[in-house]
Order: structure tokens, then C-alpha cells, then sequence
């Protein structure tokens, strides 16, 4: 598991404290936050396990991702621009209105993501 960012101040500091708590502590901030604006950019969460986190509209632009458990996870409207999902576990995961203008699922099986209705174009996938 691995922590860490890409660029100094890049991402809300306090708000990664928590997810480095591990998926039990963040949702219950996020329980007590639901307004708040997620702001994870261009955090390093290599081979981090976010199984059922709920990260609803978080910013996760330029992200690094990959080997990261984010199956079951709920990312309705979260943005992965620029973001590496490479060998990624998005199994069950709510993608329901996230976007990107170009995230890395190349290595993705394109029946692995559960879109929930949307289309893989949304994510930068034609069907």
C-alpha cells in the first residue's frame, strides 16, 4: 500500500489523512460531510484498498490509481482526469457520471466496470 502525491499541495491534506484511516473512518467523515468537495488530486494511492469508499465527486484529476481495490466503491460524478487506472479493481463500483478526458483503462476487460447505465464513452471507452 502506498501513500503519497505527485506534486506538493496538490491535494487537501486533512482529507487524506483520513483515507490513509482506512474506507471505515472515511465514510463516517463523509457520512458527517456529505457537501463536502473531495479534493484527492494528483495523490499517489498505488495498491491502496478503497473497497466501498464513498467517494462521491471527488476530484481525483491526475490521480495514480493503479493496483488500487476501488471495487464496490462509490464514485457517482467523480472526475479522473489525467488520472492511471491501470490494473485497477473497479468491480461493482458506481461510475454512475464520471468523467475523464483521458484515464489509462487500456487493461481493463470491457465487461470488469459496472457503469450502472452509463456509457464507457463517458470514460474515455467507446462501446
Amino acid at each position: 500500500m502506498v501513500f503519497g502525491f505527485k506534486k506538493k499541495d496538490a491535494f487537501d491534506k486533512k482529507q487524506f489523512k483520513l483515507l490513509k484511516q482506512g474506507v471505515d473512518v472515511w465514510n463516517e467523515w463523509r457520512e458527517d460531510n456529505p457537501e463536502e468537495s473531495i479534493d484527492l488530486k494528483m495523490a499517489n494511492l498505488v495498491h491502496v484498498n478503497l473497497r466501498g469508499a464513498n467517494l462521491i465527486r471527488a476530484d481525483l484529476t491526475g490521480a495514480e490509481l493503479s493496483g488500487s481495490i476501488l471495487s464496490r466503491a462509490d464514485l457517482r460524478w467523480v472526475c479522473f482526469r489525467g488520472a492511471t487506472l491501470r490494473e485497477t479493481d473497479l468491480s461493482r463500483a458506481n461510475l454512475t457520471g464520471a468523467y475523464s478526458s483521458d484515464p489509462n483503462l487500456s487493461t481493463l476487460p470491457n465487461d470488469y466496470v459496472d457503469f450502472y447505465g452509463e456509457s464507457r464513452h463517458r470514460l474515455g471507452r467507446r462501446e
